[in-house]
């Protein structure tokens, strides 16, 4: 019996490993091709800020990241014309310089940690 288990949770193993190596190896383009949303970042870039971020279900947009050595950021209301309304988990995690921050009217929601790591 437990021979049986074993094989079965080995092949489910390896369908769950072939899956992931299928959809990690997917270039975007495939992603936004199946109407799929939100499993994808993109990148946006002011100043001497990037931002990374991902389109949410809705249409509106979660930063998911940030790399910049700014000490006062404010979070664009909008980017690439789609309201931003959420700041993602851990997106501004380790931003050590960062100092100061000035959210839009338009961020209803931040993730845990969202801040971690800054002073």
């Amino acid at each position: 019996m437990r021979r049986k288990h074993l094989k079965t949770a080995k092949k489910v193993m390896c369908v769950g490993m072939t899956t992931l190596m299928v959809f990690t190896g997917m270039p975007l383009e495939m992603f936004r091709s199946l109407g799929v949303e939100g499993v994808y970042a993109e990148e946006y870039t002011v100043e001497d800020a990037t931002y990374e971020y991902e389109v949410l279900e809705d249409g509106t947009v979660s930063i998911t990241g940030y790399s910049g050595k700014n000490t006062k950021i404010i979070i664009p209301s909008e980017i690439d014309g789609k309201k931003v309304t959420c700041i993602g988990e851990k997106a501004f995690w380790g931003c050590s310089s960062l100092k100061e921050i000035s959210l839009s009217e338009g961020v209803t929601e931040i993730g845990a940690k969202a801040f971690n790591g800054c002073r």
